[in-house]
């Protein structure tokens, strides 16, 4: 065909490849074949687009519900499967026959029944405009979110439901569950500790009965022997030891028992343990027979080759780390109850003087008043700073205990950046009288606050000092800035009084500070 066409082309001539209807040129043969042959497609557009006007539309009919169920009055969309409304309770609703819609701005008269609608929950009557609401209502007519049954409500009693504009969402409690479990295992503790407890007093009571019992003999070594072996048997007496061949390696540090690592058993719960002195995996502790009380434990870890040695005395017992730790925690708690660290009392002095200067600079609003407090606030706060140093200088063995004086030291000089950078503005109400005589009958008065306030104020530009030297240290070049312009101010005040006090006392000496 497409040959015959060529063909044709050539003889002038063109044929149509589907009907061989005869065309006189190209643009005839175009036109014969878009209006007869392809149509199919313009009617797949056709189908194509009606289609996507009937989605537009139905769009266009969900997106404006609302509204034509306010206007024209229609159900809202029915939440439940299965029609079940019936199952709630009815025995509260309102029966009147010419009743007013009960929103209060509408009020519209409910004639005919098809618009009087009755609030599921509250009974009340309403127009189908005010109904369009719906909740999870019991059988009993009670909001019950989980079990119940999509009802219509009004807008009262849709607003007054639990959790509605709750911008928390919902919580869900597990603090009686872990009360519960928590407090099982309190209890689990707590008697395995008074065991362990009553087993340390039935050591007392065997110690004391043995030394009553001691045999005589003129021996040495057979009375030492003796010793151990009666020793050894009431300590068996009191808990079950393991069997050694049982244990391989420590519970404890998981380290293998070897010649150098050897077994020992623990006198409280009868496990095998090392006396590893690095990893402390047992310890030995003394039996004071004269008190017979948990008390008289020595709580330090004994080393026979030590100093103290006369501590690993006849009664001497020796027990694992975790008995250790049960039998200890009470009496160390108490301790601290009792004696609290040093941490805490100093931190809690700091404390206090931190109310101190704030309540101090907080009384006194106007500039002259605080003047006149001056001084008694720059001693506050050289106390106040000795209090953060000797914090930050205290020993201590854990490093979370030493990050924790570092953050209060560093607290506290913020602190006392922040309040002596106001005070510096705070300026020196002293009053000059030009008369030399008065000066001269002031003179011993004014010379003493004078020295102080110098004094003070060296020591404050040389606190200063050592501020910038830190900051410079830790590269905090903005704090650096700040610190300079109170030095420099510092330098011009502490210039001020020293030419007052060289008017009168010209000898005198300022105390210098190395920095």
């Amino acid at each position: 065909m497409q040959n015959e066409m060529i063909r044709s082309e050539y003889r002038g001539v063109l044929y149509c490849p589907v009907c061989n209807k005869i065309s006189k040129d190209l643009y005839e043969l175009n036109v014969h074949l878009d209006e007869n042959h392809f149509d199919v497609a313009e009617k797949q557009k056709e189908t194509v687009k009606s289609w996507l006007m009937k989605k537009v539309d139905e769009a266009k009919q969900l997106a404006s519900i609302v509204v034509t169920q306010h206007y024209l009055h229609k159900e809202e969309f029915e939440l439940n499967e299965n029609q079940v409304e019936t199952e709630v309770t009815r025995e509260h609703w309102q029966i009147e026959e010419n009743a007013l819609c009960f929103f209060e701005s509408c009020r519209k008269s409910l004639v005919s029944k098809g618009e009087r609608v009755n609030c599921r929950k509250c009974g009340k009557l309403f127009c189908n405009a005010h109904t369009t609401y719906q909740i999870k209502l019991s059988q009993n007519a009670q909001h019950d979110p989980d079990h119940g049954i999509w009802c219509r409500v009004c807008k009262n009693c849709y607003e007054e439901r639990k959790g509605y504009m709750d911008a928390n969402g919902p919580v869900v409690d597990y603090f009686p569950e872990f009360k519960h479990f928590r407090t099982q295992a309190v209890d689990k503790m707590n008697l395995h500790a008074n065991r362990l407890e009553k087993r340390v007093l039935n050591l007392f009571e065997l110690a004391a009965l043995d030394s009553k019992n001691e045999p005589a003999t003129n021996s040495f070594y057979k009375l030492i022997n003796s010793f151990k072996s009666r020793k050894r048997a009431l300590e068996q007496s009191i808990v079950s030891w393991e069997d050694d061949f049982s244990v391989i390696h420590c519970p404890i540090c998981k380290y293998s028992f070897n010649y150098t690592n050897k077994k020992h058993h623990c006198r409280l719960c009868g496990k095998i343990i090392c006396a590893n002195l690095k990893t402390k995996c047992s310890s030995v502790v003394q039996l004071n027979m004269k008190s017979r009380c948990l008390n008289a434990f020595d709580s330090k870890i004994v080393d026979k080759n030590s100093t103290n040695a006369s501590i690993y005395s006849d009664w001497s017992i020796r027990i694992c780390k975790n008995c250790r730790r049960i039998i200890f925690s009470r009496k160390e708690f108490s301790n601290c109850l009792l004696k609290p660290p040093q941490l805490v009392s100093l931190y809690t002095e700091l404390s206090t003087l931190r109310y101190k200067i704030e309540t101090l600079l907080a009384h006194q609003k106007r500039i002259d008043e605080i003047a006149l407090i001056r001084e008694k606030i720059l001693e506050t706060f050289f106390q106040y700073d000795e209090l953060s140093k000797n914090i930050s200088q205290l020993t201590t063995k854990s490093s979370t205990m030493k990050s924790l004086q570092i953050e209060i030291h560093s607290e506290a000089k913020r602190f006392l950046q922040q309040r002596m950078l106001s005070l510096q503005f705070v300026p020196n109400l002293m009053k000059k009288d030009n008369n030399r005589t008065n000066k001269m009958m002031h003179f011993p008065r004014l010379n003493e606050k004078k020295y102080l306030e110098l004094e003070i104020l060296e020591e404050q530009r040389h606190q200063v000092q050592n501020w910038i030297k830190d900051a410079s240290k830790r590269r905090k070049y903005d704090e650096v800035g700040v610190l300079l312009d109170n030095m420099n101010m510092l330098s011009l005040e502490i210039e001020k009084i020293q030419a007052q006090v060289d008017e009168f006392s010209p000898s005198f000496e300022r105390k210098t500070y190395s920095s």
